[in-house]
């Protein structure tokens, strides 16, 4: 396992605030912000409701609203030549102008506006109950990867204690094997239970670090592929987001 993997995700600020069932909240909520912040169904979603909001305020408005219609005209005879172009006794006048004026209320529209408003709002209702339940099953799949991640780091840190354990008793069987106090049997037996323990770790930080990448699947962002800036953001907000939140449970 490369060191800067190893770095990025092994971080003993995560492993403090999933140690106790308070802490391990904060950091759920936390992520579920994040995973509101990343999701284009979320933004989607918002953006679909923001639309139809619109439109039906504009749907309301046309009940009382009135339409206004103003229309004119201007024309002017340039010139007037020609046989019967004039006749005596009449005045021409080259320059004729009209304009009209329209108000109407949308009376006998109103069922089909009443009809489109109707519409607009189950459309609504139906968008908000959409995003309500894709909010509960975030919050939902990131309870149960957390979890996961906290039943990992208690299996890393218990075979991490394991193999270390089990390396001092090799170290001490070596010794009693040289001085003859031990079987060669002992010592091999002590060899495979130190190799057994050092696997087991290994493992358990693989499954680890596997639990915390799930994690960041479902919030839609990899501090694997982030720069070294990025990943320094996200763990200042994730501890300025702790923090205040213990703040506020304290009264402070």
């Amino acid at each position: 396992l490369e060191d800067s993997i190893y770095t990025i995700y092994v971080d003993r600020m995560l492993k403090d605030l999933i140690d106790d069932p308070a802490s391990l909240e904060i950091t759920i909520q936390f992520f579920v912000n994040e995973a509101m912040d990343h999701s284009m169904e979320i933004a989607q979603l918002d953006a679909n409701i923001a639309a139809i909001e619109r439109a039906l305020k504009s749907d309301q408005l046309k009940r009382f609203v009135p339409s206004l219609a103003l229309q004119g005209e201007v024309s002017h005879t340039f010139d007037r030549s020609g046989a019967g172009a004039d006749i005596p006794g009449i005045e021409y006048d080259d320059d004729t102008w009209n304009l009209a004026a329209s108000l109407s209320l949308p009376v006998f529209s109103g069922g089909a506006t009443t009809v489109d408003i109707r519409q607009r709002r189950v459309e609504l209702e139906k968008l908000r109950i959409q995003r309500e339940q894709l909010v509960r099953l975030v919050e939902f799949n990131i309870r149960d990867a957390m979890q996961t991640v906290g039943v990992k780091e208690v299996n890393l840190t218990s075979s991490a204690r394991s193999s270390e354990f089990a390396r001092k008793s090799l170290e001490l069987t070596q010794d009693n094997y040289e001085n003859g106090t031990v079987s060669i049997v002992d010592l091999i037996s002590a060899q495979n239970s130190a190799l057994t323990a050092q696997a087991s770790a290994i493992n358990s930080t693989y499954e680890y670090i596997i639990s915390l990448i799930n994690v960041e699947s479902i919030i839609g962002n990899f501090m694997l592929l982030g720069t070294p800036q990025e990943r320094l953001d996200f763990a200042t907000r994730l501890r300025t987001f702790a923090q205040e939140r213990m703040a506020e449970e304290k009264g402070i």
